[in-house]
């Protein structure tokens, strides 16, 4: 049981990852002036703690 829920922790935390990179993209498309490369980096960063969050919830409880 632990096992799912791991693994399904983990795609949230996939999901919300690829969520905050679409979402930014999209404002950064629609932003009249360019984005500086230190948001990028901290969009990036943000996007891969959601991400390893994800994966170090999956490794406790699924053992993977």
């Amino acid at each position: 049981m632990l096992e799912r829920l791991g693994n399904v922790l983990y795609w949230l935390g996939c999901a919300g990852a690829a969520v905050v990179v679409g979402v930014s993209a999209l404002i950064v498309s629609d932003a009249p002036h360019p984005i500086s490369t230190t948001a990028w980096i901290a969009i990036f960063v943000a996007a891969f703690l959601i991400w390893l969050t994800g994966r170090a919830i999956r490794y406790v409880l699924a053992g993977r």
